[in-house]
């Protein structure tokens, strides 16, 4: 069984972004488009004690709740994605406190600007840092091709190129 410590596990719908995920270090991905995936359960598969960390991109309730049945004991589930406005995430406060778990927010990366811009920097010239793999440009005009894109899977960040007016 793999340590959870040295594992990251990418979830997807999309093929392309999960051999993506494989290419840039996930050790393990989960396809979760397949009708009856039930995301802590296919990760609790495995790893039975579940996973330290929950990072969640999606704002999708199921995924955070999943996210959330899928942790190990202390673990930490980290909330990026932006869930529905009227959303609110209910846990068995005895079983939460029991498990020792938290739930935060990630506001921007949580991270000191400066700092972080420069070791990004740094990484992308190391070249430990594919952003070409990671975003693609598109011309302000054409943000139907750059939706097109995240919605079929090829694109992961689209940027927007504007001219000066």
């Amino acid at each position: 069984m793999p340590s959870p410590h040295k594992s990251i596990i990418g979830i997807d719908r999309i093929p392309s972004r999960l051999k993506l995920a494989k290419s840039l270090g996930a050790t393990h991905v989960i396809d979760a488009s397949p009708d009856g995936v039930i995301l802590h359960k296919a990760i609790l598969s495995l790893f039975p004690n579940g996973v330290s960390v929950v990072i969640d991109t999606t704002g999708s309730p199921p995924v955070i709740e999943s996210g959330l049945k899928a942790l190990r004991q202390r673990g930490k589930l980290v909330l990026i994605g932006v869930p529905p406005m009227q959303y609110e995430l209910s846990v068995s406060a005895i079983q939460h406190m029991n498990a020792g778990r938290a739930i935060i927010g990630c506001i921007e990366g949580d991270c000191v600007p400066k700092e972080a811009v420069e070791k990004l920097v740094r990484w992308y010239r190391e070249g430990k840092f594919p952003i070409e793999k990671l975003v693609t440009y598109f011309e302000a005009h054409d943000f139907q091709d750059a939706l097109a894109g995240l919605d079929d899977g090829s694109v992961v960040k689209a940027v927007l190129k504007w001219k000066d007016v």
